[in-house]
């Protein structure tokens, strides 16, 4: 891979890793828990099977994990962006 790529993916790896803890820390738990169901169905079990499906095998699998990573940032960042999650009350 090289460096420009391994670049992005690592940003984007960071992003969504930045942004779930602060989300469930303002007491936005919901939403997190709805984005990580919909990922791993959307991303990792459906993508998974689609992708074995078509004969890509163990590296299908892999493609589907990174799928459900990046269908989590596009579900976690538009809300952490929108501070949306800045107005939920903690006790």
């Amino acid at each position: 891979m090289r460096k420009g790529k391994r670049c992005i993916f690592r940003q984007n790896l960071l992003c969504l890793l930045g942004c779930i803890p602060c989300l469930r820390a303002a007491g936005d738990v919901r939403f997190c828990l709805i984005g990580a169901m919909t990922g791993m169905w959307l991303g990792r079990i459906l993508c998974s099977h689609l992708f074995v499906s078509f004969g890509w095998g163990i590296m299908g699998v892999w493609v589907a994990i990174v799928a459900d990573w990046f269908i989590r940032i596009a579900f976690y960042l538009p809300r952490y962006l929108s501070g949306r999650w800045l107005k939920k009350k903690v006790i």
